[in-house]
């Protein structure tokens, strides 16, 4: 698998979740930028300077994964290439994603985090096509 030509921001408040996220995009050579809440994605958003891959929680400290994929697309609108939220409760968030994904037209999957392996979440971003 080759990764893709973008940044992949994983926003994660779970600490044992994002060194597994880690693990996983390290082995096919993604050095994601890891993130704790909403307020810390929008910074770590902010200093992007390429193309965005964006993989957050559905629920986070101070906030949601709508308020990230809000506030990157706010933020770094024409650089966000796709978004996966991933969530313990997906039904909860899937009608703020999919209004957003027709909105922008940026590609979007909202994910159970109990049935989606780690390993199939970096081969859908390995297939990711953002040379557009």
């Amino acid at each position: 698998m080759k990764p893709p030509d973008a940044t992949v921001l994983c926003v994660e408040d779970d600490p044992q979740l994002r060194s597994v996220y880690g693990r996983y995009f390290s082995v096919v050579g993604i050095t994601p930028l890891l993130a704790t809440s909403c307020a810390e994605a929008r910074e770590q958003g902010d200093a992007c300077h390429g193309k965005i891959v964006l993989v957050t929680d559905g629920d986070l400290p101070d906030g949601n994964g709508s308020r990230v994929i809000k506030d990157i697309y706010e933020l770094k609108g024409y650089l966000l290439v796709a978004v996966f939220l991933v969530s313990a409760y997906p039904g909860r968030h899937a009608d703020e994603v999919l209004a957003f994904f027709q909105q922008t037209g940026i590609p979007c999957q909202v994910l159970d985090k109990g049935d989606v392996p780690f390993a199939r979440l970096v081969k859908l971003i390995c297939k990711l096509d953002v040379s557009k």
